[in-house]
């Protein structure tokens, strides 16, 4: 079982071992490798599989160390749970749902302040908070509206509403604060007092439009 298998999944070369492919027996490559079903060879003499190559690392990776273990910055977890599908491989599936549901729980917080470098006035800042829709959709309505919208709405006795957006699943929303006035001091203490916690803090900045602008870009990644 500890022969060496070369693989051609989509154009993309892999090699491992037998047994790391039937790691899994009861799913499709365990089937395929345990010599059950046969399978088409490359000119090269590679098993060729007709699927996605760049995916395949993941899955492989899986079945060597038993445990799910992606980027920081991967997003392709529908792609990725297909392909696990279509291998029937229950446990990266399991694995991949619980990973979801932890991933559903960051956000990132994007605060963009554009001031005068001449005299250094700030005069207007947005806010920005990106998360999944359900995450979102869980902060107070008020929040999904430009402060003196909010403003006119209470003193007309009507209720702001959180604006619906058409994503399912990640999606933003912009808080727009008043002239001068950033809105972040007041989402950092909704998300304290709801239990987030800052993962990392980055700072950038970079000319306006104008000589005399400069635009910051401050970053939060924060986890629940």
């Amino acid at each position: 079982m500890s022969e060496i298998v070369c693989l051609n999944v989509g154009g993309v070369i892999y090699t491992t071992t037998r047994a790391t492919l039937c790691t899994y027996p009861d799913s499709m490559l365990g089937a395929m490798f345990s010599g059950n079903y046969g399978f088409t060879k490359d000119e090269n003499g590679c098993c060729f599989i007709d699927r996605d190559g760049t995916m395949f690392k993941h899955i492989l990776a899986f079945l060597r160390s038993n445990s799910l273990i992606l980027p920081d910055n991967f997003t392709e977890f529908d792609l990725l749970k297909n392909e696990a599908e279509f291998y029937q491989i229950q446990p990266l599936l399991d694995a991949l749902g619980e990973f979801g549901k932890k991933e559903s729980k960051f956000l990132e917080v994007i605060d963009k302040i554009r001031i005068k470098t001449a005299s250094l006035y700030r005069f207007y800042a947005d806010t920005t908070v990106i998360g999944r829709k359900d995450v979102l959709l869980e902060f107070p309505e008020y929040f999904g509206l430009d402060v003196e919208e909010v403003e006119r709405k209470v003193k007309r006795g009507i209720p702001a509403r959180f604006p619906e957006t058409p994503y399912a699943l990640a999606c933003s929303v912009r808080f727009s604060g008043c002239r001068g006035v950033s809105m972040r001091p007041i989402v950092a203490s909704y998300l304290y007092q709801n239990g987030w916690k800052l993962l990392k803090s980055t700072s950038s900045s970079a000319g306006g439009d104008k000589s005399t602008e400069e635009i910051i870009h401050e970053r939060w990644s924060l986890e629940n």
